[in-house]
């Protein structure tokens, strides 16, 4: 669980490695550029993954940002709840949405 986290840029960075979250809770936290950022190649598996009552001020809100070397491997099961927020127009996502 990563619950009232304050960054500048992203909860989880990572560069370069595989990434599984299974089962995980993003609650209320503040993040500059997403909640979940791949870069230099990673891969990412994201299931069972709640986000609820985010934060995202930059980049357009999502909350798992991939750059365009790396991939997602699995998405599934995830939820992304009313409350999250983004910078683009601080409006809100329904329940169950997608978390890109």
């Amino acid at each position: 669980t990563f619950t009232s986290e304050d960054v500048s840029r992203s909860i989880i960075v990572n560069s370069g490695a595989h990434l599984e979250s299974s089962r995980v809770l993003f609650a209320n936290n503040t993040a500059g550029a997403s909640i979940i950022e791949a870069e230099m190649g990673a891969s990412v598996e994201v299931s069972r993954t709640e986000f609820s009552g985010n934060d995202v001020t930059d980049g357009g809100g999502s909350m798992v940002v991939l750059d365009g070397e790396s991939e997602m491997e699995r998405s599934e099961d995830n939820c992304s709840v009313d409350g999250n927020r983004n910078g683009s127009d601080g409006g809100s996502v329904g329940a169950c949405n997608g978390i890109f």
